[in-house]
């Protein structure tokens, strides 16, 4: 990657000065933990190096795959001591899904569908994705309703949830009764989840099991028991 520190993460000089300077941000600047730009950039086990190395509270990479796969590999090369933006969710269920009013692509996306919600930060958009926008991605979607849709599915759903900041100013009442909704029921980044979708992938609801109850979900249009399968 061109615009990359060119850094021999197997030297023993370079680990032992960026785990310096990690200490250094952690422990006088107060830092708690890190955020990985361009996290395909090296190896994972420097990654957890890294996090042992400074005793980092919490950890997360950007790295840019879909594929829940490759996340889950990459995660694994981290000793399991990093989680990963679930590039797998954003992708499939908020611009393949909701961006093109199909709800069936919500069932099972991402990370979270793949078992490992306890590492996944799940997000609707980003700096970069926002900007990078194309006509399925959600970053163009400027529908209200829309918008509301997906910040209930991603405040709703097990795993790390990271606020668009965009998203947070223009909605911040409502985003802030989801969060004192999820914070009741206590849902968690290992909640489990019970989903499913319409037929004809127009509406979608789960029952998402908290640590005091359980929340409902249901989105899109609203169907009855025998398009449900009832």
């Amino acid at each position: 990657y061109g615009g990359a520190r060119d850094l021999d993460h197997t030297n023993p000089y370079v680990l032992q000065f960026v785990s310096a300077y990690l200490n250094w941000m952690k422990n006088v600047i107060g830092y708690d933990g890190w955020r990985w730009d361009v996290a395909k950039g090296f190896s994972p086990r420097y990654f957890n190096e890294y996090n042992l190395a400074s005793n980092a509270y919490f950890s997360v990479g950007e790295y840019y795959d879909g594929n829940p796969d490759v996340l889950k590999g990459w995660i694994h090369g981290c000793a399991m001591n990093s989680l990963a933006f679930d590039f797998g969710t954003k992708f499939t269920a908020f611009n393949e899904g909701l961006a093109s009013n199909n709800y069936y692509k919500l069932q099972g996306a991402g990370l979270l569908g793949a078992g490992y919600s306890k590492y996944a930060v799940t997000f609707i958009d980003n700096h970069d994705t926002f900007e990078r926008g194309n006509g399925i991605d959600f970053a163009n979607i400027n529908n209200k309703d829309k918008i509301l849709q997906a910040n209930a599915y991603l405040l709703s759903m097990p795993g790390v949830p990271c606020i668009f900041y965009p998203h947070w100013k223009t909605h911040s009442s409502a985003l802030k009764a989801m969060i004192l909704a999820r914070k009741a029921v206590g849902v968690h980044s290992e909640s489990s989840v019970s989903d499913e979708a319409a037929g004809d992938g127009s509406g979608y609801r789960a029952y998402v099991t908290g640590t005091n109850g359980t929340l409902i979900l249901e989105l899109g249009s609203w169907v009855s028991d025998s398009q449900w399968g009832y």
